[in-house]
């Protein structure tokens, strides 16, 4: 897997038309995560069609940036996970015109049960958004203790 501070490219791959990551889907997030602070990074400014309330980012989008950030927190620790279970609390609004931070990280990795934790803060550092989730490990990419 690559180091801190490297972005992951799965350009190539399965993942080129996921909502939250591919780069090849016309209609998604185009996220662009790297490994950081022990945990997954990304930055994200919301384009004019990811309106809910007049100049707000839609809620929906705000839940689909939190679950991509813990997948990848996941996939850095143990490989590819699927989400089980995911909690969130929206804090405040998020104003569209807007570049929002996203980090995650694994708090529990066991059996292949997977917990981790995200955040989505604006530029001033004020809490927009915040989930906690379990994931449970696909494939070779299973925990043990």
């Amino acid at each position: 897997m690559p180091d801190d501070q490297t972005l992951v490219d799965l350009s190539g791959s399965a993942y080129r038309n996921c909502f939250g990551c591919g780069s090849e889907n016309p209609i998604g997030l185009r996220l662009k995560f790297r490994r950081e602070d022990g945990g997954a990074r990304a930055e994200f400014t919301p384009r004019p069609e990811h309106q809910g309330w007049d100049g707000v980012l839609h809620g929906g989008i705000v839940l689909t940036l939190l679950d991509e950030t813990l997948a990848y927190a996941a996939m850095f620790a143990v490989g590819p996970a699927v989400t089980a279970e995911i909690q969130a609390r929206l804090r405040r609004p998020a104003p569209l015109d807007e570049t929002y931070r996203l980090f995650g990280n694994v708090t529990r990795a066991r059996l292949g049960l997977i917990q981790a934790h995200a955040t989505i803060t604006d530029t001033a550092g004020n809490l927009i958004a915040e989930a906690d989730a379990k994931f449970m490990a696909m494939g070779q990419g299973r925990v043990r203790e």
